[in-house]
């Protein structure tokens, strides 16, 4: 289970108990919007930025795209581990 709240997302096994912890600065504007996994474990966070995250929930890249007030409102990785951005910058 992945969760993302404010500035940090969260993985906790199927007990309830906390793997890791990832988290980052940046206020309200670099709150989590989205999160998905793909396939082989690797998490990817969604604000104004889109963040890589490996399954030690250590950050392996950040792209930050755009600036201004702009954040990317969702994400999804589809099975060839493509990472997309379906509602695009808004």
């Amino acid at each position: 289970l992945y969760v993302g709240a404010g500035t940090a997302m969260t993985k906790f096994d199927r007990s309830g108990n906390q793997i890791w912890r990832y988290s980052w600065s940046g206020g309200l504007l670099h709150n989590v919007k989205s999160v998905a996994v793909d396939p082989d474990g690797y998490s990817y966070i969604s604000s104004r930025s889109v963040r890589k995250i490996n399954q030690n929930g250590k950050l392996v890249w950040v792209f930050t795209g755009h600036s201004g007030s702009d954040y990317l409102e969702s994400l999804a990785v589809d099975p060839g581990l493509y990472t997309t951005f379906p509602d695009m910058w808004i």
